[in-house]
């Protein structure tokens, strides 16, 4: 399925504009679409989660002398320490932040030897009152060979509520103004040329080249620059373009939405699906976003791909709890 089928000239204009405005329309006619298919699901919501996304790891398990611990602190510098850390990870994490363990343990002051005790009350407290969860990143994501280190001990906040198929909820709580649905939208346009258009590894990653990136965002947009910013520190005349892929890129990097991985020869940047995106979206959600983007249907062997992989390994995570 590449993305090699263009668009005609007016359909190429402000294309995640266009994106953003099918993934946010409460007054489409897709009721009898099935609902992975449905633009009205390609939304970070976690409302209408996909099987690509079951093999989510939970946290970590707790130790018992860390719950041991937690429970011999006098009940005022135990409610403290709970609080204090839910609070952080709920800000954080709505921040667009993700959650690196130790650091979060150590900016909330918890006592030692407490860590393990004390997300997993958090993470209780986050579902009750929240209906968040903390999540680990999926299993078939660990074994990518280039996949940061510090990466596989974050946890990133997950909206677990579970809701009727209008998302009201969902869309009162996740901003859908016009800049943020642009924003969603470029990245929902991004993720589904990097696993589509990408080269596949044998770790089951997909990297695709910066310069490529630029050239098939700007045949789908022309505000777009055909090729990326080589320069040092960002581009004046480039900072004004809308959207601004170069500062947009930086972001989904630092919100781990991508990956990316920097090449000296030839100078160029590769970008992959971040652990973010493969929670909160999901392959299969990007997968049949770019075939309804190209007017075809999904590679079939991308999703047996996908079928493989999947079940399989929550089959292994329910053995291991």
């Amino acid at each position: 399925m590449p993305p090699s089928q263009r668009r005609s000239q007016s359909q190429r204009t402000s294309f995640a504009s266009q994106a953003s405005r099918k993934d946010f329309d409460d007054d489409d006619d897709d009721d009898e679409v099935e609902p992975t298919q449905s633009f009205q699901a390609l939304d970070f919501s976690q409302r209408i989660p996909d099987d690509t996304i079951l093999n989510t790891q939970e946290i970590h398990s707790v130790k018992a002398k860390e719950r041991e611990n937690l429970n011999r602190l006098d009940e005022t510098q135990r409610e403290k320490a709970l609080s204090d850390l839910t609070r952080l990870l709920l800000f954080k994490g709505l921040a667009g932040e993700s959650l690196d363990r130790l650091k979060c343990a150590k900016d909330a002051g918890l006592p030692p030897r407490i860590t393990s005790a004390a997300f997993d009350e958090a993470n209780k407290r986050l579902q009750n009152l929240f209906d968040f969860e903390l999540k680990r990143i999926p299993v078939w994501m660990e074994n990518m060979k280039d996949l940061p280190q510090s990466k596989k001990d974050r946890y990133y906040l997950v909206n677990c509520l579970k809701e009727d198929e209008t998302g009201e909820h969902s869309k009162a709580l996740h901003s859908v103004h016009e800049d943020c649905a642009i924003e969603k939208g470029l990245l929902m346009v991004i993720l589904a040329l990097c696993y589509c258009e990408g080269e596949p590894k044998t770790d089951g990653s997909r990297w695709l080249r910066d310069d490529r990136l630029y050239e098939l965002l700007h045949r789908l947009d022309e505000n777009i620059p055909n090729e990326p910013w080589r320069g040092e520190g960002s581009s004046p005349a480039r900072s004004n373009s809308h959207p601004n892929v170069d500062a947009a890129l930086i972001k989904f990097v630092h919100q781990d939405y991508l990956l990316c991985i920097k090449e000296k020869d030839p100078d160029l940047t590769m970008y992959c699906l971040g652990p973010r995106a493969a929670m909160e979206i999901g392959r299969k959600q990007i997968l049949y976003f770019c075939s309804q983007i190209l007017g075809q249907d999904p590679d079939p062997s991308m999703l047996l791909e996908l079928e493989q992989d999947e079940p399989d390994h929550g089959v292994e995570e329910e053995e291991v709890e």
